[in-house]
């Protein structure tokens, strides 16, 4: 965590298909994400989170968003596991509740979150 006047850096927002880097200047910086997301619920400033983490809180209005026209980049996820001819029950279990789980996941556009 750092204090003071610093500038943070959102990297590789795209916008109108080029990808840009925008400075954000603050009294306050972190690199805990929830930690940031209670700040920006308590008015402190703005920050850069996944869609599923904010959307509930972008419908009810705690959040808004700005910088619209600015898209971030993907941050995919993988699940890397040994290639193996037959996976245990827990590995295929777990590769299962992530396929489930992401495939449900929270998005502004939907009315609720599952």
């Amino acid at each position: 965590m750092r204090q003071r006047r610093h500038h943070t850096l959102f990297k590789g927002l795209i916008n109108r298909g080029k990808t840009q880097n925008v400075k954000v200047g603050g009294a306050l910086g972190c690199n805990d994400g929830e930690v940031a997301l209670n700040w920006a619920l308590d008015g402190f400033g703005i920050l850069l989170r996944a869609e599923w983490d904010i959307a509930r809180y972008v419908r009810s209005g705690r959040l808004r968003l700005v910088l619209e026209d600015q898209t971030p980049t993907r941050a995919d996820v993988y699940a890397v596991y040994p290639q193996q001819l037959h996976l245990s029950a827990r590995v295929r279990s777990l590769i299962d509740f992530l396929v489930e789980r992401f495939t449900h996941i929270d998005h502004l556009d939907e009315s609720e979150s599952w």
